[in-house]
């Protein structure tokens, strides 16, 4: 059997890391915070609820320009108390994530997040996540479901869900571990693991810088689904490192072959949407890694 990646230097870390699949760690110092929150401030003009309604990522907006600083400035801050906690881990892509205040109904529903990096079962993609002030349940702080991150190791792709249908799963909810987090903390966790927030009920809208980190030997993958055409086929493309930063989805469906020359195809895979049932869920998340 093909052994499994080591994801953090510390033993201890890595213990609790495969054991759940997320792991909290106070490691950003006040300039570190400091520095997030001068970026943020510097590009907020540019994060417009619009047609995203209650949430809104930087990696939504179409200016190009202030996507790429976004993903180079927040690497550049997290390099020095984040990353040297991972095992040869460097960024793909970093965004801001806004929850707007005061809103009783827009949760973020239980998701993964979509495949960025080739070959998970050897080295998963992560997200490392830092709140810009202290979130709990309440204020859009996540939670996550330990282990789930074993229940689906699937390519997924921002055109379709591998699990269309989670909201309707209400068994999940009593399965969920919220955290809560001061400024400072961050979670690493594994972009697989079902994860989401409850609505933002603070009088405060919760800004979080969040940056997706791969093994440095993985290649950088984009995954398309023909919707129109081949929903049942998933190809998998190697693309350049910097391609998350300037990735227009709206373009790339339209100009796909233009992408497809400039990529290579690595993985053409069967897709199906997959469905869940409690026993099928309790048997996979029961067991770890180790």
């Amino acid at each position: 059997m093909r052994a499994v990646r080591k994801v953090f230097n510390d033993p201890e870390d890595e213990v609790v890391f495969r054991k759940q699949g997320f792991l909290t760690k106070k490691v950003l110092s006040s300039d570190d915070l400091m520095q997030l929150q001068d970026l943020f401030d510097s590009v907020e003009h540019e994060h417009v609820w619009g047609e995203y309604g209650e949430i809104f990522a930087t990696i939504q907006s179409t200016n190009l320009d202030m996507r790429q600083l976004v993903a180079d400035r927040m690497s550049e801050i997290l390099k020095h108390n984040v990353l040297p906690l991972l095992n040869d881990y460097e960024p793909v892509i970093g965004n801001f994530f806004l929850k707007r205040a005061n809103k009783e109904t827009k949760k973020l529903d239980l998701h993964q997040d979509k495949s960025v990096v080739g070959d998970e079962d050897f080295g998963p993609g992560l997200v490392i996540w830092c709140p810009l002030k202290s979130v709990t349940a309440d204020n859009g702080g996540l939670g996550f479901i330990p282990n789930s991150q074993l229940l689906n190791n699937n390519y997924r792709s921002f055109l379709v869900e591998s699990y269309p249908d989670m909201s309707s799963y209400d068994f999940l909810e009593k399965y969920i571990t919220y955290l809560d987090m001061q400024a400072g903390e961050i979670v690493v966790f594994d972009y697989r693991i079902f994860h989401g927030s409850k609505p933002n009920i603070s009088d405060e809208d919760r800004v979080a810088a969040s940056i997706i980190v791969k093994p440095a030997e993985s290649a950088t993958t984009y995954c398309h689904v023909d919707v129109d055409n081949a929903l049942d086929v998933l190809e998998v493309y190697e693309v350049h490192d910097n391609f998350y930063p300037t990735y227009e989805p709206d373009h790339f469906q339209a100009d796909l072959n233009r992408m497809r020359s400039k990529s290579k195809l690595i993985d053409r895979v069967p897709f199906k949407e997959e469905k869940l049932d409690e026993e099928k869920f309790k048997a996979c998340t029961e067991n770890t890694l180790i």
